[in-house]
């Protein structure tokens, strides 16, 4: 190898990723830990699958699992907010409720996709902080990546069905729409 320098041992230079990809959520997560937390509806065995695929596809990646890091809801308020600035990045993990019998899962996204007020203060606190936010979907066995939707808040809620995620191809990757009264301060 006479005359080779170490710039010729490293790889070609690699193209930027595709605008709302997985690969762009990783970059503008900036070296930081991403943070995978999952509706009620999704159980511990389906995020780990879901988690372990993120970490295989990026594996210089850090992602947080958030089923494995909180004990319970408790244990989430007593540290999230001491936490949170040291993520880089979100992605929000849902699975379909509501769906007809009919629903063929491979033709699009189906179903209500409901989150509960945790992961809607989660959600704020990364948008307002200018992080970068992803929604994964499944459809069972089906799974979309969103880089564009919406919170939209419910008219009854609960601590388990807060608000739905929606498709919002307007909304600038990363960056979800939040619907006008989920952020509305009641003041005495």
């Amino acid at each position: 190898m006479q005359g080779s320098s170490l710039t010729d041992l490293a790889p070609p230079n690699k193209r930027a990723p595709l605008r709302g990809s997985l690969g762009d959520l990783v970059t503008r997560a900036q070296g930081r830990p991403i943070y995978c937390t999952p509706s009620f509806a999704v159980r511990r065995a389906l995020m780990n699958v879901i988690v372990g695929s993120l970490r295989r596809e990026f594996p210089a990646a850090v992602f947080i699992h958030a089923l494995t890091i909180y004990c319970n809801h408790n244990d989430w308020s007593r540290r999230w907010y001491s936490e949170h600035e040291s993520f880089g990045a979100g992605i929000v993990v849902t699975r379909a409720e509501d769906l007809p019998e009919s629903t063929d899962p491979f033709a699009g996204l189906a179903g209500e996709h409901v989150i509960g007020s945790r992961v809607g203060i989660e959600i704020k606190t990364l948008v307002r902080q200018g992080r970068p936010v992803a929604w994964h979907a499944v459809v069972f066995p089906a799974n979309y990546w969103l880089s564009r939707f919406a919170v939209q808040p419910f008219n009854c809620i609960s601590t388990s069905h807060y608000a739905g995620l929606l498709p919002a191809h307007t909304a600038e990757p990363f960056h979800p729409v939040i619907g006008p009264d989920f952020f509305r301060v009641v003041r005495g």
